[in-house]
């Protein structure tokens, strides 16, 4: 059983664009149309924690209400465009967009002066949303806005929208679930972690 099948929910279906938007779709497994397996694994790899669902789509000239400068989120990171990171099209490839965001998402999570989870618990992602609204080129660099748009008891929603040269390129939805270490179970979020949450919220434009 391949990755896709372990852990992308509702059947199956993974929906993955080239970055283009008019490039081919790989979607629904249960149609009998290829996955292509190996990218979606390294693209697990990079987020760097467990993924019960994966949904990459496009929406060509779609309304999103993440238009917003980057400077209206709580919080802006840099990351480098590398050439690795582009192909055949001569763009970024669309799994790269999910490394960019995963480098927002650390910067919160795990910022080592100010631990965020419980003791014997982990944040693991439940589900990622990702529009592609644009491409990226090489070289430069992108920026990162993130911010929370909802907390839960055990969980909390982030809003991101990464940009090149001011222009969004791609905005996501995040949520993340604070689970116990050896049952697996979710944890409620500690007190100082909703605080520091708080902080950090975004609401829309």
């Amino acid at each position: 059983m391949g990755w896709a099948d372990q852990t992308v929910g509702d059947g199956g279906l993974v929906e993955f664009a080239d970055g283009g938007g008019i490039e081919r779709w790989i979607r629904m497994r249960s149609k009998g149309v290829p996955c292509q397996e190996q990218d979606l694994g390294r693209t697990a790899r990079k987020l760097g924690e467990r993924s019960a669902r994966l949904t990459l789509t496009w929406r060509d000239g779609g309304v999103s209400t993440m238009d917003k400068p980057p400077r209206e989120f709580p919080r802006q990171s840099t990351d480098k465009v590398r050439y690795a990171d582009t192909d055949r099209q001569g763009h970024v490839n669309n799994a790269v967009f999910a490394s960019f965001l995963e480098t927002g998402r650390v910067e919160i999570l795990y910022d080592p002066e100010r631990p965020l989870t419980a003791d014997g618990a982990e944040f693991v992602i439940a589900r990622l949303s990702l529009d592609f609204r644009g491409e990226i080129r090489w070289p430069g660099s992108v920026t990162v806005g993130t911010g929370v748009r909802r907390i839960g008891s055990s969980s909390l929603t982030l809003s991101q929208a990464v940009y090149q040269d001011d222009r969004c390129v791609a905005h996501a939805e995040t949520v993340i679930v604070q689970v116990d270490t050896v049952s697996r179970r979710a944890r409620p979020l500690t007190v100082a972690a909703k605080t520091r949450f708080e902080d950090l919220r975004v609401g829309d434009t």
